[in-house]
């Protein structure tokens, strides 16, 4: 047969018992279904990004604390100075004072999950 029909008959064992992306229930990922969670998982990962980018408002790839209370500020959220430093505090895991794209990354994802288990 052709790679395509090969590639179509690969599966990855579902280690979880109730795999969310088992879209007919076999017991396994099917690169269909495989492929279809990566451009699901693509288009989170470039609006989290276009989120970022509009707190990095000097778009020198972090977000200074200065930046999140201005933006803030804009959304109607006016944080005290106090209330900036602990949320950089939370999301600043480098502690250089700064939250990169991969810290923010993380802050979100982590918000979605605890938000999906309350």
């Amino acid at each position: 047969g052709s790679t395509t029909e090969y590639l179509n008959t690969l599966t990855v064992p579902c280690a979880l018992s109730s795999c969310l992306l088992m879209q007919d229930n076999n017991g396994t990922i099917e690169l269909d279904e495989f492929l279809s969670m990566m451009a699901m998982r693509m288009k989170v990962n470039q609006k989290i990004k276009e989120v970022f980018d509009v707190f990095d408002t000097d778009c020198d790839g972090f977000i200074s604390s200065s930046e999140l209370s201005t933006v803030m500020s804009s959304l109607g959220e006016k944080l005290s100075q106090e209330e900036v430093e602990e949320m950089m505090r939370w999301a600043d895991k480098d502690g250089d004072g700064m939250v990169g794209m991969q810290e923010f990354n993380n802050m979100t994802q982590e918000v979605v999950k605890n938000q999906s288990i309350s």
